[in-house]
């Protein structure tokens, strides 16, 4: 009986997984930091030095379904640069910046694994040493491609986009129009559970 229950337990959690009310992102830059393969080393020389910049990244886009279609959620982040001239690193706080955001995802299908998206995001990356804020407001259109679903429950999709991104600075100084870009996600995967 106790593993009739079990059972039956697992099976209603794994039904309640299959609704997809929550929804993980992962973009080249989160993954290239678990793999280890794409850093955003720069080299470089000025002079006789020799310099060497490492970026490390790593963001957490996490979003819950407030309606059918729509998932609202945040992003966390944090990055660290490295900087080595002629063999001697600098100081280790130097580089780091914390970033953090809003995102709001409409699917236009109700087939969550495999729907047409247009998400809109609002982050702010606070640089510690140089006291630089940067806001990014971020429009992006992709398509997620269902790959596999875990016991049926939650669903690993791949979902490349385009985006296109306004880029403003502000510091105690000065106040810096960044530009914007556009930038197109081949390397971006969806989770859904």
């Amino acid at each position: 009986m106790k593993k009739l229950l079990v059972a039956v337990l697992a099976l209603a959690s794994v039904s309640a997984f299959a609704n997809h009310k929550n929804l993980v992102s992962f973009d080249g830059d989160t993954l290239s930091h678990f793999a280890k393969y794409v850093t955003g080393s720069i080299d470089g020389k000025s002079g006789n030095a020799d310099t060497d910049v490492t970026t490390f990244s790593f963001n957490v886009n996490y979003a819950w379904a407030v309606h059918s279609n729509v998932y609202v959620g945040g992003i966390l982040g944090f990055s660290k640069n490295e900087t080595e001239t002629n063999g001697v690193k600098s100081n280790a706080d130097e580089g780091n910046s914390f970033n953090y955001g809003l995102r709001a995802i409409y699917d236009l299908s109700t087939d969550h694994a495999n729907s047409m998206y247009v998400s809109l995001s609002y982050l702010i990356e606070n640089e510690k040493y140089v006291d630089l804020e940067t806001t990014y407001t971020t429009v992006e259109f992709g398509k997620r491609y269902s790959m596999f679903s875990l016991l049926a429950g939650p669903n690993v999709t791949y979902a490349p986009s385009i985006a296109y991104t306004k880029i403003g600075h502000d510091s105690k100084e000065t106040n810096i129009d960044g530009g914007s870009s556009i930038t197109l996600n081949l390397v971006k995967f969806d989770v859904l559970f």
